[in-house]
């Protein structure tokens, strides 16, 4: 009898032992757990690739001296700060320039825009077109940058331009920022299109 008690004290004390290690790891993965969560929670709002400020149906409006110089409109803007700051246009824009006389002197769109603040640079990607209101050409190429330092727009990408029934071809473009003399590089020639025949754009 006093052996049966000494076995139940004895399987009491390991079953207490078991449940106490249990307990310490149960808590131990909870604790775990927890600092994960933080961890997580910490990354998310650490993470570099947020923007710092986000702008829905945006309209960017500047002027000089009560002149109209730049009209922008798009879906949605993003800005960075990291790693370095930029602006970007992840569902494109709608950049209208004007000359010192208030009328439009050429229009940009684009699928996607990227501005790096810090150079002064912006590029346009996917299915640019380009609108010269003074010559009436409207040229479709694939990307195009503005360098506002040097007061140059460029691309060295194929080009088509339309005027009316011309089409002219080339591969690059180049121009100062008010468009006063656009060219278009490397000409691979000028073909003249039928009135009844339909020119994709």
């Amino acid at each position: 009898m006093h052996q049966q008690a000494s076995y139940i004290r004895t399987s009491r004390v390991v079953c207490f032992k078991r449940l106490h290690v249990v307990c310490c790891y149960t808590f131990l993965l909870l604790t775990l757990a927890s600092c994960r969560n933080d961890i997580e929670k910490v990354d998310f709002f650490g993470r570099k690739d947020m923007p710092l400020q986000t702008i829905d149906n945006a309209r960017i409006v500047r002027s000089s001296e009560g002149k109209m110089q730049i009209i922008m409109t798009a879906p949605r803007i993003e800005q960075y700060n990291t790693p370095d700051n930029r602006t970007i246009y992840p569902q494109g824009f709608v950049l209208n320039c004007y000359d010192n006389n208030r009328k439009p002197s050429f229009m940009i769109k684009a699928k996607y825009g990227i501005q790096l603040d810090d150079k002064q640079t912006m590029e346009a990607r996917g299915d640019v077109v380009v609108i010269d209101h003074k010559s009436g050409d409207t040229s479709y190429l694939d990307h195009i940058v503005w360098d506002q330092n040097n007061q140059r727009i460029y691309s060295d990408a194929p080009i088509r331009s339309v005027n009316g029934q011309r089409v002219t071809l080339g591969d690059g473009f180049e121009s100062d920022d008010q468009f006063i003399h656009p060219q278009i590089l490397r000409q691979r020639g000028t073909v003249v299109i039928d009135e009844n025949e339909n020119i994709e754009e």
